[in-house]
Order: C-alpha cells, then sequence, then structure tokens
C-alpha cells in the first residue's frame, strides 16, 4: 500500500499548513522569505533553508511606499520650480523614470512568486503619471500666471482717462491718486456657476466718451436687489491705486470676452467700455497679488503631496502585508494533490 510522506520533508514539498506561512510581511503569504519576489519550496531534503535579508520590512517598504511618493514630490516641485524656463527637465526625468519602471516591471522573477519588482515598476508609472498631471494642472492654474506678469511691463502715473490702447502689454498699471472705483455703476452678469463683476475705473473729472479701465473680479458683487455692488479685492481700501492686469492669454484669457459683455451692460450706468478697454484686479500692492498665485501654487504642491504619500503608504503596505497573494499556499495544495 502507498504510504504519503511526511509534509516538509521531500523535495519540492512545503511547510505544513498548520504552522506560518513563510509570508512577506509576517503572516500570510506574499512575497516569501527568500526576498523580495522569491519563492521556493519549503526546506527538504537536499535542499538549504533560506532566510529573508537582513532589513526586509524596512527594505520591501521603502521601495513600495517612499519612493513611488518620492518620485511624486520631485515631478510636482519640477513643475513649480523649473518648467516655466526648463520644461524639458521634467520631460526627460519623466521618461527616465518611466524606462527604470518598465526595466522593474520586465525583470525576472521566480515561478509561483509574486512579481515584486513589477509592482514597484506599476507604483512608479502610477507616480510618473498622477505627478505629471497634477502638476500641470497646478502650474497652469497658479504659476503660470506668477511668472505670466514677470514679463509684462509696468505703467505708472496712468490716468483713467488716458487711452488704454497704448497699455495693452501691460502686467501692472499703476493709476494716479486721484483714480477710484465707481462701484455705484458696477454690473454682474451670471456665467455659469459664477458671477462676473465689473466696475468703471473713474476721477474727478467729466465722464468720458468710453471708459478705458474697469475693475472687474469674479463672485464678487450683488445684483441691483443688493445694495453691496462691488467688493472685489482691495476696492475697499482707500490706499488701492493699481491694478493687476486680467491677462489676455494664459488660463484666464476666456474671462476677458465675460468682462467686456458685462460692461457693455453698464451702459446705462456709465459710459460703454472702448475698444481695448482694460481689466485689472483693483489691489493696494500689485507685488503682493501677483505672489499670491505663487503661494497657491506652492500650498496644492505641499498638499498633493501629502495626499499622495497617504495614497501610497496605503497602497505599499497592502502590497507588503499580502495584497500579492498566497500563491505558496496554493502550490501546496496542488502539490499535495499528487500524492493522492
Amino acid at each position: 500500500m502507498r504510504q504519503d510522506p511526511p509534509v516538509g520533508t521531500g523535495v519540492g514539498a512545503f511547510p505544513d499548513s498548520s504552522g506560518p506561512t513563510p509570508g512577506y510581511g509576517g503572516g500570510s503569504a506574499a512575497y516569501g522569505s527568500m526576498g523580495y519576489g522569491g519563492f521556493g519550496a519549503g526546506p527538504g531534503v537536499g535542499q538549504q533553508q533560506l532566510s529573508r535579508p537582513a532589513n526586509f520590512h524596512s527594505r520591501s517598504l521603502s521601495l513600495l511606499i517612499v519612493l513611488p511618493a518620492a518620485i511624486f514630490v520631485v515631478i510636482a516641485i519640477c513643475y513649480c520650480f523649473a518648467y516655466q524656463q526648463h520644461p524639458e527637465v521634467v520631460w526627460v526625468l519623466s521618461v527616465l523614470i518611466l524606462c527604470l519602471s518598465f526595466v522593474f516591471m520586465m525583470a525576472r522573477h521566480k515561478e509561483g512568486a509574486p512579481r515584486f519588482w513589477a509592482n514597484v515598476g506599476m507604483l512608479l508609472v502610477l507616480a510618473t503619471l498622477a505627478g505629471n498631471a497634477a502638476g500641470q494642472w497646478n502650474f497652469y492654474r497658479n504659476f503660470f500666471l506668477y511668472y505670466a506678469y514677470e514679463g509684462q511691463p509696468t505703467y505708472s502715473k496712468v490716468a483713467p482717462t488716458q487711452s488704454a490702447a497704448i497699455h495693452l502689454d501691460a502686467g501692472v498699471v499703476e493709476f494716479t491718486p486721484q483714480a477710484r472705483v465707481d462701484g455705484a455703476s458696477a454690473v454682474g452678469l451670471d456665467v455659469g456657476k459664477d458671477r462676473i463683476c465689473v466696475a468703471p475705473i473713474v476721477d474727478s473729472s467729466e465722464k468720458p466718451a468710453t471708459v478705458e479701465y474697469w475693475a472687474a473680479g469674479i463672485n464678487c458683487c450683488g445684483d441691483e436687489e443688493h445694495s453691496r455692488a462691488f467688493s472685489c479685492d482691495d476696492v475697499d481700501d482707500p490706499q488701492a491705486h493699481a491694478g493687476l492686469v486680467w491677462l489676455s492669454y494664459g488660463p484666464q484669457k476666456h474671462l476677458l470676452s465675460d468682462f467686456r459683455k458685462a460692461a457693455n451692460m453698464a451702459q446705462n450706468k456709465t459710459s460703454p467700455p472702448s475698444q481695448g478697454a482694460i481689466f485689472v484686479r483693483w489691489v493696494v500692492d500689485p507685488s503682493q497679488a501677483q505672489y499670491r498665485y505663487w503661494r497657491a501654487g506652492a500650498s496644492f504642491m505641499v498638499a498633493e503631496s501629502i495626499v499622495y504619500l497617504v495614497f501610497s503608504a496605503i497602497v505599499g503596505a497592502w502590497l507588503h502585508f499580502g495584497g500579492g497573494g498566497s500563491r505558496p499556499q496554493m502550490l501546496a495544495a496542488n502539490a499535495a494533490q499528487k500524492w493522492v
């Protein structure tokens, strides 16, 4: 009569299922005791017991959690501080990381073992794509505007009646002390979920035939039933006599057509806008108004990095502590069936 050999004593046998299965990260079988991605048969005749490498958990978690998160943060930082002048740095870095990721994903692994290096490669691909997507959004939403004003000229001592056509390239317009925003002539225009707000910039001179300069903003004015007609930016500060120009290019260029529509609606309260009318954010310090875009971009970069670190920690820990599957137990069950 055929007798089954004891479990764990034959070549290719697996440990007794009653005891703990050597696993990646402890309890359940995952990445194995032979190293990163290494599975093999349990100790048997003529075989040598293999143990985990030193610092197994820290080395594994650093690859699964810290490395992808670091890649994401580096790409996010490059978009903030290098993309404007050297966009090729971001693209070359991204391509190199993707190439390294594909090398990891193509790495050979032991039969029956979860593909540890393939998982690392996929996490790096995800971090690279996510870093580029978030970085692009942050750059064009915030840093693009900050850097755009760096290359635009500043015009000083501009009277509200002076032709705007000679200042069409302006980034900042500093008006005369007599200039003020005529909030009583403000108009609001609902566009989608936003309310476009404009008010003419005037001085003590007679009413001009056309209004050359307009203070403009979004969701900062009420309708005619409310006494609070215009409250955009620093309109309530008597020290405000400058304007940060709404640019005709970049992510906010679509607003100019809405501003002009709203200004045309104000003809029953004031003069119509001139052909080359300029729309500005009415502020005390234009440089501080410009810096807000930088601060918003830096804050978003920090926030997105923290969010991705948390995401990376969850995914990496899941893979480390058992997300790789219980392949050794499946192979042990298949091997046991051969003895039946």
